[in-house]
C-alpha cells in the first residue's frame, strides 16, 4: 500500500510538470506581456528588442555599474515603447486600425524578404535573430510603417498640413535651419573615453577657427550620410531631442559644445555618441533643389509633432514580471526550450526512481536479511 501510494506521488509530479509545460511556455518568448501602454499589452519581445540594441552603447556608457546600466536600460526602453504606442492611438485617432492592415502587413513582408534575401526566409530569419527581433515584432513594425504612411494621406484629406508648393518653401524658409556636424559613435568595442578626447580635440580646433568641413575631411567625423558635408536642413520634430535642442539655440555660425546623446549608428544600431553642431546660413537654391525631400520632412515634423503631445500623456506601466527582469541579462526567449528540456528530465528522474523503488521492493521479498543489513549500518 505504501508503495503503491508513493508511487502514485511520484507519477502524479512528473504529470503535473507535462501538463504545466503549455503554461510555462505560454508565460515566456514572445507574447510573455510585460506591461501595457494605454491599456495595450507590451510584450517581451519588443523589451527584448529594445535591450538589445540599446545594451551595448548602455554598458560602455556605464562602464561596470550594472545598478546605473539597469536604470539607463529601463528609461531608454520606456521612452521607446511609448513612442511607438503613441503612433497607435494618433492613427486611431484618425481612424486608421492596426487590424485593418493584416493582409498588407504579410504582403509587404513578403516583399521585402524577397528584395533584401532573394526570397530566402531562412536568411531572413537569421538576420532577423541577428538584431534581436522576433517575426511577431517585425510584422507590428513593419504594421506602424503602413499606417504611419496612411496617416499623412489622411493629413492631407484632412487639411492638417500645407499642401501648395509655395506654402511649403515658405514655411521651410521660415522654420526650418540649416546644420552641419561632427559625429562620433561608440560602436562595439570602442572606448568611450577615447572617443570623447578625440571629439574634444575637434571641438578645441573649431574654437581656434578650423572651417567644420575641414574637420570632416580630417576624419573628426563619422557621418556617412552626407558625402559632400554639405549639412542638413532639420526643422522641430525630425532630430533626437537633444540634437534639436542644441541646434536651435545656436546662432547662424555658432557651434555647440560637445553634446552626449544617442543616435543610429553606419551600421543601423542605437549606441551612445557625441555630436558637435554648427549652424549655418540657409541656402535657398538648396531648398530648390531638394524640395521633395524637405517636403516630406514637413509633413513628418507636423505628424511628429501631435505624437509628441500624446506621448505626453502616455506611460508605460510595467507589471510584476517587467518589475524581476535583469534587463542587463536578457534572454533572447530561448527559456521556453530549457523548460521543456528540463521538465521531460524531471519525467526522466521520475521514472528511475519508480523503477528504483520497484527494484528495491524486490531486493526486500529476495533477501529477507536486507532491512536487517541497513539497521545495522546506522547502528
Amino acid at each position: 500500500m505504501k508503495r503503491s501510494g508513493l508511487i502514485f506521488k511520484i507519477c502524479a509530479c512528473a504529470l503535473a510538470l507535462i501538463i504545466s509545460i503549455p503554461v510555462l511556455v505560454s508565460c515566456t518568448g514572445d507574447k510573455t506581456v510585460v506591461g501595457t501602454v494605454n491599456g495595450k499589452d507590451v510584450y517581451y519581445d519588443e523589451l527584448y528588442f529594445l535591450v538589445h540594441n540599446y545594451k551595448a552603447s548602455v554598458a560602455e556608457k556605464c562602464g561596470n555599474d550594472k545598478a546605473l546600466m539597469q536604470q539607463e536600460l529601463d528609461r531608454l526602453v520606456k521612452e521607446n515603447i511609448t513612442a511607438n504606442y503613441a503612433i497607435l492611438e494618433l492613427c486611431e485617432q484618425n481612424g486608421l486600425e492596426y487590424k485593418d492592415i493584416e493582409d498588407q502587413i504579410d504582403n509587404r513582408l513578403d516583399n521585402f524578404i524577397a528584395e533584401n534575401f532573394n526570397g530566402s526566409t531562412s536568411e531572413y530569419n537569421q538576420s532577423r535573430k541577428e538584431f534581436g527581433m522576433s517575426k511577431r515584432y517585425d510584422k507590428y513594425l513593419v504594421g506602424l510603417d503602413l499606417l504611419s504612411e496612411q496617416l499623412l494621406a489622411k493629413y492631407v484629406s484632412k487639411d492638417n498640413v500645407l499642401t501648395t508648393e509655395a506654402d511649403i518653401i515658405n514655411y521651410i524658409k521660415k522654420n526650418f535651419i540649416h546644420v552641419n556636424h561632427l559625429v562620433i559613435f561608440n560602436d562595439d568595442g570602442e572606448d568611450p573615453e577615447k572617443n570623447l578626447e578625440k571629439i574634444t580635440e575637434a571641438k578645441a580646433l573649431l574654437d581656434s577657427g578650423v572651417r567644420i568641413n575641414t574637420l570632416i575631411g580630417r576624419g573628426y567625423s563619422e557621418d556617412f550620410g552626407d558625402p559632400d558635408a554639405s549639412g542638413y536642413y532639420i526643422t522641430q520634430g525630425t532630430m533626437m531631442e537633444d540634437y534639436e535642442n542644441a541646434a536651435f539655440a545656436l546662432k547662424i555660425g555658432e557651434h555647440s559644445d560637445v553634446i552626449s546623446t544617442y543616435s543610429e549608428n553606419n551600421y543601423g544600431q542605437m549606441v551612445s555618441c557625441y555630436y558637435i553642431i554648427q549652424r549655418l546660413e540657409i541656402d535657398e537654391e538648396y531648398i530648390d533643389k531638394n524640395y521633395i525631400s524637405l517636403k516630406n520632412d514637413y509633413y513628418n515634423s507636423i505628424i511628429n509633432s501631435d505624437l509628441d503631445k500624446i506621448n505626453e500623456d502616455l506611460e508605460f506601466v510595467p507589471n510584476e514580471r517587467y518589475k524581476k527582469l535583469d534587463l542587463t541579462d536578457l534572454s533572447a526567449g530561448q527559456n521556453v526550450t530549457l523548460i521543456v528540456i528540463l521538465s521531460c528530465v524531471a519525467v526522466v528522474i521520475a521514472g528511475a526512481v519508480i523503477t528504483m523503488i520497484i527494484v528495491k521492493q524486490k531486493l526486500k521479498k529476495t533477501n529477507v536479511s536486507y532491512k536487517n543489513r541497513l539497521q545495522g549500518r546506522k547502528a
